[in-house]
């Protein structure tokens, strides 16, 4: 008996003993630390790629905005242009102007021979011109307007037959020019009311209503030059065909738009081409 409780004993010392503490065993305190640490890095990951992400989506917009704002100054360069490109200043114009008035005719000494070399080159004399009026007056008497096409129907020739002398007693019938193509609109809008939407607008109903526009320039005169204030913003529509400018000027003249009364008539084609876009006294009559 004795000695079956000292081997009990001894049995559950040595049980005791085997599970004694032992530091370099893994525990379950190792595991949650391990764990807390992992949960750490994880956020540490997470924070990183969020950072990562808002500075890639400021980046972008800042971009965006950079790209913006060129197109921008791109649009306004384009329009500062075009703004330079159909406005001529006042003093160029009036430098032209002084330039075009020194011009003067022949002296008194050669006037026989400019007309003598006028009749040889077969330009039109003031005889020429004076029967030119005359056949004017003959086709006003039977119901012609100047501009208008003769026939019931202003179907025919808009302007009279030349007669051209080549000698004495004879001569040779001169095609008549052809008939304008530009109309001139005025006082459809005022100063500073131009806007990008009167070109299309302008260019569409004449285009529907009287015929294939060829092109529409919409200049503004300078505020500097003293002109009526009907003549500051004029409108130039070339049409392809002669009638369609005859039918525009039918259709529009004394026509109200926005409460103000439109004035058409016809442009000299030469004029508008070498851009002389300023009113003229005759054009203001």
């Amino acid at each position: 008996r004795v000695w079956k409780e000292r081997n009990t004993c001894s049995t559950l010392r040595y049980s005791l003993q085997d599970e004694e503490y032992d530091p370099r065993r893994p525990n379950d305190y190792d595991i949650v630390l391990q764990e807390r640490e992992d949960e750490r890095n994880q956020r540490r990951l997470e924070e990183a790629l969020r950072r990562r992400r808002e500075e890639e989506r400021r980046m972008r917009e800042e971009r965006e905005r950079e790209l913006a704002r060129a197109a921008a100054q791109q649009d306004e360069d384009a329009t500062e242009k075009r703004k330079r490109a159909v406005s001529t200043s006042a003093e160029e114009v009036m430098k032209r102007r002084a330039a075009m008035s020194r011009r003067s005719g022949p002296p008194p000494s050669t006037q026989e021979s400019a007309l003598s070399s006028a009749a040889g080159s077969g330009e039109a004399t003031p005889s020429q011109k004076s029967a030119k009026s005359i056949a004017q007056k003959m086709m006003a008497k039977m119901g012609w307007k100047e501009g208008h096409g003769l026939g019931k129907k202003e179907q025919g020739i808009t302007a009279p037959i030349e007669l051209r002398k080549t000698n004495r007693d004879r001569g040779v019938i001169v095609k008549p020019p052809s008939a304008p193509r530009v109309v001139v609109l005025r006082n459809m809008v005022a100063a500073g009311d131009v806007d990008h939407n009167l070109n299309r607008e302008v260019e569409q109903e004449c285009n529907d209503q009287f015929g294939k526009v060829e092109s529409l320039l919409i200049y503004e005169v300078p505020e500097s030059l003293p002109v009526p204030e009907e003549e500051k913003v004029r409108i130039f529509v070339k049409f392809e065909e002669p009638d369609s400018a005859k039918k525009a000027i039918q259709g529009l003249n004394g026509r109200f738009f926005g409460g103000r009364q439109v004035r058409a008539g016809y442009f000299d084609e030469k004029r508008l081409d070498n851009f002389d876009l300023l009113p003229r006294a005759d054009d203001m009559m």
